[in-house]
């Protein structure tokens, strides 16, 4: 389920932020990035709308607090539950890399689930797009009739099931073999 940081910075404090380390030129791609949230114009609404959480440790920092890194390409790719694509953060290059999952054709839209939306069953998803994006998806999955939609749910639990026991025994495989 979707949670925002406990405290995000105000509109002020960020408009602040930008002032003091960017020229207008470098800020220009953070102001034409879009706002979902209508109540919370500004800054502030660009921040929510398009950050991605990503763990200190993953980004070199120094404590495992979470960062708020900006990708302004990045974050103008469209959501998708049976995306074409997935978005990863590179702590080798330090920064974020979109990955595409199989051969995209010329002119097809890249698209990626925002956050772990494709693994969860349909209303959650709808659920937790409309809380944190305020959009409504319209892909393959969310236009199923409502009885391919739950096989769908039944499916995806199950392979998420799959996949967190074949962690559970890989992790439970390499803690083993490494302190033998």
């Amino acid at each position: 389920m979707y949670s925002e940081p406990d405290e995000l910075p105000s509109d002020d404090a960020i408009k602040a932020f930008l002032q003091e380390r960017f020229t207008r030129e470098e800020t220009e791609p953070f102001l034409r990035l879009g706002n979902s949230y209508t109540k919370r114009q500004g800054y502030l609404g660009r921040l929510r709308t398009n950050m991605e959480l990503v763990r200190m440790e993953q980004t070199g920092g120094t404590d495992a607090n979470e960062g708020i890194p900006m990708f302004p390409t990045i974050c103008k790719i469209n959501h998708s539950c049976c995306p074409n694509s997935f978005f990863s953060w590179n702590s080798t290059l330090g920064c974020g890399m979109v990955y595409a999952l199989h051969d995209i054709k010329q002119g097809e839209e890249i698209t990626i689930a925002y956050k772990d939306m494709a693994l969860q069953d349909f209303a959650t998803r709808k659920t937790q797009l409309d809380l944190r994006w305020h959009i409504k998806c319209n892909c393959k999955r969310c236009s199923m009739s409502v009885a391919y939609r739950k096989d769908d749910d039944k499916h995806m639990h199950e392979l998420v099931r799959e996949v967190r026991i074949y962690t559970r025994d890989r992790f439970h495989l390499l803690t083993t073999t490494s302190s033998s």
